[in-house]
């Protein structure tokens, strides 16, 4: 099953999406186009002819046709809003989400950009790539892997929350391959001290003794400004929503093996969050 009938699923008409090679052909000229203006590192984000004769304005008008193809797609809706912030075109942003965020109250991340000004600066455009055939972690990632397992990543045109799980060869009883199987689960815990989720990896590579790697983050919100890619309330609440994940096994930047996994939807963290 390829990324995109992934993301688009049958329960949203995506049957239909997914057999169409058009839409599949503009994200990935879309991600290529960000692929080559985009240039990110720790410490900022830089973004290569942007203006409205730039060209950023390249991806705006890419994201309309994809809009044309798909006209009721929230998704590539939001997509569109964040290039044309990409591309400098604020003003046209801003009412353009002023107006999604009315048809759309719900949406996390439009809600909360709407709430912040300054979230535009962590839209999708300004997150790592990532896909299938990736086999290194950025710089980026692999400084924040080291204090937070959940990444936002960047697939095509949509914010995909990922897990990049750390291992070192000594922690592997065998060598993983594309055979080495997966199980991820999340669970929701009221513990003394607070409630908590964890995210729970099993990773098949001897079958007797599975590498086992847990993860917990702190749901609480936190009024407070922070960048979305720092907020774990914002990544546990996205997690909960997306269709597939990605699960990543590392060895400091080297990719040793890497899911695209079914996610399905954690009923228990959208009720209770």
């Amino acid at each position: 099953m390829s990324w995109l009938e992934r993301l688009l699923g049958s329960d949203e008409g995506g049957d239909s999406w997914a057999s169409r090679p058009e839409l599949q052909s503009l994200i990935v000229e879309v991600d290529k186009k960000v692929r080559a203006l985009v240039s990110i590192t720790p410490q900022s984000t830089r973004i290569s002819s942007a203006g409205s004769t730039g060209e950023f304005m390249e991806v705006v008008r890419k994201i309309e046709q994809l809009s044309n193809l798909c006209p009721d797609s929230p998704d590539i809706e939001f997509a569109h809003i964040c290039a044309l912030y990409a591309a400098a075109q604020g003003r046209e942003a801003m009412e353009e989400l002023e107006l999604f965020v009315k048809r759309y109250p719900e949406h996390l991340e439009a809600k909360r950009m709407a709430q912040h000004e300054d979230w535009y600066l962590r839209g999708i455009f300004h997150l790592s790539p990532w896909n299938e055939q990736e086999i290194r972690v950025s710089e980026v990632l692999l400084k924040r892997q080291a204090s937070l397992a959940w990444q936002s990543v960047r697939d095509g045109i949509f914010r995909i929350v990922a897990v990049f799980i750390p291992c070192s060869k000594s922690d592997l009883r065998a060598t993983p391959s594309s055979a080495t199987r997966c199980k991820i689960k999340a669970e929701f815990m009221n513990t003394p001290y607070g409630p908590v989720v964890g995210l729970y990896a099993l990773i098949e590579d001897d079958p007797t003794a599975p590498f086992y790697n847990e993860q917990l983050m702190n749901p609480v919100y936190d009024a407070s400004y922070k960048p979305p890619d720092c907020l774990s309330n914002f990544l546990i609440q996205h997690l909960a929503t997306q269709k597939y994940t990605y699960v990543v096994l590392t060895k400091q930047e080297q990719v040793l093996l890497l899911w695209g996994e079914q996610f399905v939807r954690l009923r228990i963290l959208k009720e209770q969050l």
